[in-house]
């Protein structure tokens, strides 16, 4: 009714000599995907500077500073302060 049970011998752990080889970086992964333009519309009026790297649509009002990458004004934008961006439409 009761007795021992034979135990089993313990495996011996498992040594790694070399670290295992990095994963390929994906080409497609590393690119950047384009970012939609933010926007300030309308009914919007922002009391403060503007800055970014980015792309920006301006509909509103901006009273300071706008420095971005690239900027449209729009027909009902304006902006009171400078300007400065590498690129400027205005519509």
């Amino acid at each position: 009714m009761f007795s021992k049970t034979a135990k089993t011998p313990a495996k011996p752990p498992v040594k790694f000599d070399a670290a295992p080889a990095p994963l390929a970086a994906d080409p497609a992964a590393q690119r950047k995907a384009p970012r939609a333009a933010s926007l300030i519309s309308e009914n919007i009026t922002i009391e403060g500077n503007v800055t970014g790297e980015g792309e920006v649509h301006i509909d509103g009002v901006v009273r300071g500073d706008v420095r971005v990458g690239k900027l449209t004004v729009g027909e009902t934008g304006h902006i009171e302060g400078g300007v400065y961006a590498e690129a400027i439409e205005a519509r």
